[in-house]
């Protein structure tokens, strides 16, 4: 019986992945940064909050994360897990039209704002179409994600990270 293994796209037995929330300031010399190493990111952003403060404005978002994955966060930023579900709904398609809009591509993922998130708000992910969501909780680990509405990133980007770069460089 030939083996059958889980790979990542081109077969790929191990990738990096690297996603940032909020869509601050400083996301532009963070792309600059990635898109001189030829690296890819996911970057989470609100609609509703797109120019305030230090928040990259609508008008950017195409251009500066041309090349990049730009996914959900919710309009608003609430700390969905104590929202009424029709404020959770509307939430997030409203964020995923806006950026829709913004983008001329389909938005399938978001990162939960807050780290919060629970089983009812995972199922309605499921029925707005959203293929992955990204938690807050770090696994110091490599592997797949069991399921991809709750994936755990490695680390963060203050936590151990250079002992975890060499862990993964030596994955083989």
């Amino acid at each position: 019986m030939p083996k059958i293994m889980v790979a990542f796209p081109e077969g790929k037995h191990k990738v990096l992945t690297m996603s940032y929330d909020d869509g601050r300031a400083a996301d532009r010399r963070l792309v600059q940064i990635f898109n001189t190493y030829g690296i890819k990111g996911t970057f989470h952003l609100n609609s509703g909050l797109l120019g305030e403060g230090d928040r990259i404005p609508a008008s950017e978002v195409a251009e500066l994360y041309r090349g990049h994955e730009v996914s959900a966060h919710t309009v608003t930023h609430p700390t969905i897990a104590r929202s009424p579900r029709e404020q959770l709904v509307e939430e997030i398609i409203e964020d995923r039209k806006q950026l829709e809009k913004l983008l001329g591509y389909t938005v399938r993922g978001m990162s939960y704002p807050n780290g919060s998130y629970n089983r009812q708000i995972k199922e309605v992910l499921s029925q707005l179409g959203m293929e992955y969501a990204r938690t807050v909780a770090s696994t110091g680990s490599f592997g797949m994600p069991d399921d991809y509405l709750e994936w755990k990133p490695t680390c963060h980007h203050n936590r151990d990270l250079m002992n975890l770069a060499e862990t993964f460089v030596g994955l083989h």
